[in-house]
């Protein structure tokens, strides 16, 4: 863009973001970034966490969880651990999509409670 281009910006048809969205995105960034480090450390970090969820659900199809307990069954493996528990959010998501688990609730405590599919 030159310097001189017009400013498109029409304030009329700016609509805030809500608490929940700029929740929702930080939350991602942040799974994001502790993902990439996680695979900036070990390369294919991602995809053998993602077999070993894979694996979980199997063993656990049907039962309800949480998160922290894909990440204590895997502490019994040796799948390294990433320096941050949110690095375990990119391969939950993509559980979720190739639907070897799906979100049913929150716990409790508010975070996401899953059924092994």
């Amino acid at each position: 863009m030159s310097p001189r281009a017009a400013c498109h910006f029409n304030p009329s048809r700016w609509v805030p973001l809500s608490a929940e969205t700029i929740a929702r995105r930080a939350a991602q960034a942040a799974i994001d970034h502790a993902a990439d480090d996680a695979e900036s450390k070990t390369h294919g970090w991602s995809d053998r966490a993602l077999e070993f969820i894979k694996t979980f659900a199997e063993t656990n199809r049907g039962k309800q969880f949480i998160a922290a307990e894909v990440v204590v069954a895997s502490l019994r493996t040796d799948l390294p651990q990433p320096n941050s528990f949110e690095a375990w959010g990119r391969p939950l998501q993509q559980a979720a999509r190739r639907k070897l688990i799906k979100r049913v609730g929150s716990h409790s405590s508010g975070v996401p409670l899953w059924e092994a599919a």
